[in-house]
């Protein structure tokens, strides 16, 4: 009866009216976008200032030469993902493209700066191009990971503000982790961490089978951080379906790790190197608790410094207690896994080998700060603008 009767007052859509809107949601959400890719710059400027491309061999020769080459040391040989990605981009460039952005670089002594002692590339100007591609990948991949980790903060608080907070705080210090030794895919590694922990709170865990295999690809401590996700997988889905996804997903990092791994197995070096007794002896001295280094050109407490590690026992203290349980769970998981891989391969007083409880240190600053706002606000009525 009522099919042919129109409804009153509806209006049609106008598509201008909605480009406009989104147009403006876009150009509202800029300078935000804006803060985050300025702070990531600058984090990755006094990383690369410090460290270039991960230096140079005994011998002298270029580190990042010989990954792209593929006849760098184990296991710095297995991080394949950004070396084979900037040839490729190099390789497949329009020439006229090329030839501009080469010139462009060598006319900005960019070169001679990659020829420094931390970033040697003098043997090898006609790589310069490559360098460079991934010097951006790297950055780009340091950009999405800052977002990821505010997008993470915001689901576990709902608070955008301390969670972009959190965000920001976590990437200006980045530099402090890569102490003794910093390597481009340190930042293609957070950021894939960060993608599939927000995966894992957000998304059907199916895609973690997709990234595992790139993410192993670009470094081989993804396999163990798929395991680390179990809790929060568990929370959303129950430990049957977690399990069997999990179990894929680790099967394919595995997969992507052995086949890296047969491609190299001619090369120098050991698959992994042993430390603990470097680490023993690390830990004993006193002074190693007391050094401090130069981050954006000052003095800064370096490493494990008992200054960092009040910090650290500060912020467990104020924001592990208000993660959600699995998140919790998430961390402690981490810690289990993470720290005796530590204490067994990595190099002393190297933080960046610590990279799986990242996550956690985000999550429990965005509680933190999420909390210390809320009470800061509640404390503090709106003062009247007329001054009444």
């Amino acid at each position: 009866m009522l099919k042919n009767t129109a409804v009153l007052g509806s209006v049609p859509a106008n598509p201008l009216r909605s480009m406009w809107r989104t147009v403006s949601t876009a150009l509202a959400g800029l300078p935000v976008l804006l803060l985050f890719f300025v702070c990531s710059a600058a984090a990755y400027s006094s990383f690369f200032a410090k460290w270039g491309f991960c230096g140079t061999t005994e011998s002298g020769d270029c580190m990042l030469q010989q990954m792209i080459e593929g006849t760098a040391r184990r296991p710095w040989v297995y991080r394949r993902l950004l070396p084979e990605l900037a040839s490729w981009l190099d390789g497949h460039m329009p020439g006229s493209i090329h030839g501009y952005l080469l010139q462009a670089l060598q006319n900005g002594n960019l070169g001679l700066h990659y020829a420094s002692p931390i970033a040697a590339t003098a043997e090898a100007p006609e790589m310069l191009l490559t360098f460079y591609c991934i010097y951006v990948l790297s950055l780009l991949a340091f950009f999405g990971a800052a977002l990821l980790l505010w997008r993470i903060g915001t689901h576990l608080t709902s608070d955008k503000v301390a969670s972009a907070l959190a965000a920001l705080i976590f990437v200006l210090a980045f530099p402090i982790f890569l102490t003794v030794g910093g390597n481009f895919y340190d930042f293609t590694e957070l950021f894939f961490f960060a993608l599939a922990s927000w995966i894992a709170l957000t998304q059907m865990p199916y895609w973690l089978i997709l990234l595992a295999p790139v993410a192993t690809y670009n470094k081989e401590s993804f396999f163990f951080f798929l395991v680390t996700l179990y809790p929060v997988l568990v929370a959303r889905f129950g430990w049957r379906r977690s399990a069997g996804w999990l179990s894929v997903a680790v099967l394919a990092s595995g997969v992507a790790y052995w086949w890296v791994k047969s491609r190299y197995i001619g090369n120098p070096g050991g698959m992994v190197e042993f430390h603990l007794s470097d680490h023993i002896e690390y830990f004993r001295r006193f002074r190693h608790y007391g050094q401090f280094e130069f981050q954006y050109g000052m003095l800064a407490p370096r490493g494990f410094n008992i200054i960092n590690i009040l910090l650290v026992v500060l912020l467990v203290r104020s924001g592990f207690k208000r993660l959600p349980t699995a998140m919790r769970r998430q961390i402690q998981l981490a810690l289990v896994i993470n720290v005796p891989l530590f204490l067994l391969f990595c190099y002393p007083g190297e933080l960046r080998n610590l990279s799986m409880l990242y996550l956690g240190l985000v999550a429990m600053l965005a509680c933190a700060l999420s909390h210390w706002l809320s009470g800061f606000y509640r404390s503090r009525p709106p003062t009247p603008l007329n001054g009444g």
